[in-house]
């Protein structure tokens, strides 16, 4: 399904709907130091993993409904007291700094930390057999008002495009650590197949340490459909 003639990925601290005022004693926080507005990728997968470990429930539910819509909204209001005391982790150290961000940012380092516990510890599955891209399968419709995120499910069918094209090394790559030679390895068989799965004379910029959290939520739901759990609530 072609939408935009034009995808920017942006992930980095913006005004959005969840801020919060934390001060902690630092206790070994993966990022190694204080969070300031360049590690904003690294906080937001510290509180990635933080959700996906309290409430995988929750998870499984968010996944479950089309980015930017009226269900979407509604399940990310009734749980905004989790996603603030998981700003508050000691593995989290602002030091009295305001952080803001948008809920909707969280969406794709959670799906990444979920398929990494998914994927931890065992073989590359088989490449799955239910290969339609997830929201399709629901018979999704895009309309003008429908609060519906056109752009993430354009960045959503480019992901699930290059799953399938390079799927054990997506794997691999969703599997491996930051910046480790796996990661490395993976991401120098993906990055030939981005430009096949782009629609004509679309483009998108993309960086390298973007590309896990591109295909995360779209080989989370591959292996979701392939293991028989494919969702059924409604999209709105």
């Amino acid at each position: 399904m072609r939408r935009r003639a034009s995808i920017l990925i942006a992930c980095a601290f913006a005004s959005g709907a969840i801020a919060t005022e934390a001060s902690s004693q630092r206790t070994g926080s993966r990022i190694g130091k204080t969070a300031g507005v360049g590690d904003g990728r690294d906080a937001l997968r510290l509180i990635a993993d933080c959700v996906v470990g309290k409430r995988p429930n929750l998870t499984a539910q968010w996944l479950d409904v089309s980015p930017g819509s009226t269900q979407e909204g509604k399940l990310l209001d009734a749980n905004n007291a989790l996603f603030s005391d998981c700003m508050t982790s000691d593995r989290l150290v602002l030091d009295g700094m305001e952080l803001k961000f948008k809920r909707s940012m969280l969406r794709r380092p959670i799906a990444a930390s979920a398929i990494r516990l998914r994927l931890r510890g065992k073989p590359t599955p088989p490449l799955p057999k239910v290969t339609a891209p997830w929201y399709e399968s629901h018979a999704l419709m895009v309309s003008a008002g429908s609060g519906v995120d056109s752009n993430a499910l354009a960045l959503q069918a480019f992901g699930h495009c290059v799953a399938l094209a390079r799927w054990d090394s997506s794997v691999a790559l969703l599997k491996s650590q930051i910046d480790s030679r796996e990661e490395t390895a993976a991401l120098a068989q993906i990055i030939p197949a981005l430009g096949p799965c782009l629609p004509a004379k679309e483009t998108i910029k993309v960086r390298r340490d973007m590309i896990r959290d591109i295909l995360a939520e779209p080989a989370y739901h591959l292996l979701t459909a392939a293991n028989g759990q494919g969702s059924t609530n409604a999209h709105s």
